[in-house]
């Protein structure tokens, strides 16, 4: 499944990468900026096809953040419980799975983009912020997506609306702090919406790991992230980037179409995910790319 899960967090990278970066540009890179806030905790509520609660915690402008997950899924009359802790800093991100008692950890992906960042030129360094916008743009189109600038005001804040594929996600203006998320797709449907945001001191505590739970580093998961990640850069870097990361993903896009009449299969014959899997593999593509924004 790797060539789809590259694909969606390719998507995904740059669809962000446009969404986060201020209009005026006041960072080199959006994954080593701050956010306009230096600590905050934000309480969401899970609704759909999964009931429950997450809390957001934030230290640092950003560069230290702590998500915790309660929920519980219900499906034609079987229930699952569902608790994840993720904590990132600016070197690693862990995630821990509190029901079954596991952890891994991996680089902060943020951190390896912006090591490869800086091995470039100071013209490839533009070259890949202007060809990541205009290939981030011309994507959303092709989504039928669209970004709308303080689309609302949610618990105070202004926040900035985008649609594609499905998915509704209202971020505070100019940040990736999600405030509201809705998804209808495939039959599957989830909102997740902020109910109480608190700026007080985040305490110390919310960023320990937890007691008895040692996490394992996921190198073949690293190694991944990391080709991936120069690919993009490789590409990116030169003049018509944009044009030959479209001209690679339309081509990626045609390999993985099955045959009229044949069902979908992924590479040495198994089954694409059905609708109910379609989520872990969104989800995947987001925790490599959680650390594009300095987290």
């Amino acid at each position: 499944m790797k060539k789809i899960i590259s694909t969606t967090c390719f998507f995904l990278l740059v669809f962000l990468t446009i969404i986060a970066v201020p209009a005026g540009g006041s960072a080199d890179t959006p994954w080593n900026r701050k956010l306009p806030f230096k600590e905050l905790t934000i309480h969401y509520t899970v609704s759909g096809m999964e009931n429950g609660t997450e809390t957001l915690f934030i230290q640092d402008y950003g560069q230290r953040r702590a998500l915790v997950h309660e929920g519980t899924t219900s499906i034609m009359g079987f229930s699952s419980r569902n608790r994840r802790l993720e904590i990132t800093d600016p070197n690693w991100h862990y995630t821990f799975d509190l029901e079954k008692q596991t952890g891994s950890k991996t680089v902060n992906p943020g951190k390896i983009y912006q090591e490869e960042f800086n091995k470039l030129s100071a013209a490839e360094k533009k070259n890949v912020l202007k060809n990541s916008k205009e290939l981030g743009n011309s994507m959303l189109r092709n989504f039928s997506g669209e970004t709308v600038k303080n689309a609302a005001t949610i618990l105070g804040y202004n926040c900035d609306r985008t649609t594609v594929m499905g998915t509704t996600v209202y971020l505070i203006h100019n940040t990736d702090i999600m405030l509201r998320r809705e998804m209808n797709m495939m039959g599957m449907q989830g909102k997740t919406e902020a109910t109480s945001i608190d700026k007080g001191k985040v305490p110390p505590a919310a960023f320990a790991l937890p007691a008895g739970i040692a996490p394992v580093r996921d190198e073949a998961a690293e190694a991944m992230t990391k080709q991936m990640v120069q690919n993009i850069i490789n590409t990116l870097k030169e003049p018509d980037g944009a044009e030959k990361m479209r001209s690679r993903t339309r081509q990626n896009s045609m390999m993985e179409m099955p045959p009229r009449g044949e069902p979908a299969t992924a590479p040495r014959g198994r089954r694409r995910e059905g609708p109910g899997q379609m989520p872990d593999k969104l989800q995947q593509g987001m925790k490599m790319i959680q650390g594009l924004f300095g987290r």
